[in-house]
């Protein structure tokens, strides 16, 4: 289970309340309309701001990042630091999600590839070259499986759209793809496909820790004018996430839904 660590800036006016809108991007994974649950069905909500979602895939977040497209913008920690690094009045005002699961390495059904160690030389489909989960799975790899994860080193990793990294190694174009998500559960759903590595259980063992591959950032000039709306954020964040945990079912039904599989 996916767990939203904050949600979003919100907030209100002194006076007569006026709808404001506060903009925001997150990865376009279905599962981020049962992420929200109570926002998208109004039980959790503020009379003062009018909420735009944008889902994107992760290339683009990282992108929007440095566009300023958006109030609010999912992206890599990577992503993050390295916007900061390059002089962008990046803020990060909260973590993104805590993954237990969903994100795995894998090759097509048959393949004489059974193991992490047997990729040296081969070539791994990645959604983005940016992503932090693509850093750790690539960290497992060197750490645990002692492969060469440096530029020209014993694997090599190519970018191409989530959407079509399944399809592309059924293809035999790539010898090997890396997913997460929803996308990951139709590859293990599909019988098509043999898991190498479930890299979020995993990187916890080896290195001790808690998996957490996005953030979420604002931008130091959006805060200077909204600083105050945190307040009303914190309360409907509570509420969602309390909501979420009350109503457990009913969200595990939802997110059946939107991924067309039992609950």
């Amino acid at each position: 289970m996916l767990m939203l660590l904050g949600l979003v800036i919100l907030g209100s006016r002194g006076g007569a309340a006026a709808k404001e809108t506060i903009t925001m991007a997150h990865f376009f994974d279905k599962g981020y309309d049962a992420v929200y649950p109570a926002i998208a069905s109004g039980k959790v909500k503020s009379d003062l701001v009018d909420l735009k979602l944008t889902g994107l895939d992760i290339s683009a977040l990282i992108q929007a990042t440095g566009s300023r497209q958006f109030d609010i913008a999912e992206t890599s920690i990577l992503g993050a630091v390295r916007a900061r690094q390059r002089g962008l009045d990046v803020k990060i005002i909260m973590g993104g999600l805590t993954a237990t699961g969903g994100q795995i390495l894998f090759t097509k059904k048959g393949s004489p590839i059974t193991k992490p160690e047997q990729l040296k030389g081969k070539t791994v489909a990645v959604f983005s070259l940016g992503s932090t989960s693509v850093a750790q799975m690539q960290l497992l790899l060197w750490k645990k499986n002692g492969l060469n994860i440096s530029k020209g080193g014993d694997i090599r990793c190519q970018e191409i759209p989530i959407t079509t990294i399944g399809t592309t190694l059924l293809k035999d174009r790539v010898d090997a793809g890396f997913t997460l998500q929803s996308f990951a559960r139709k590859v293990l759903d599909s019988g098509e496909y043999q898991v190498l590595q479930d890299t979020v259980p995993e990187f916890r063992d080896f290195f001790q820790v808690k998996f957490m591959p996005s953030v979420y950032i604002t931008y130091d000039s959006v805060l200077a004018k909204k600083a105050k709306l945190i307040e009303v954020e914190q309360r409907l964040s509570y509420e969602s996430s309390k909501y979420s945990r009350e109503h457990a079912q009913e969200v595990a039904q939802e997110l059946a839904k939107l991924n067309d599989r039992p609950a």
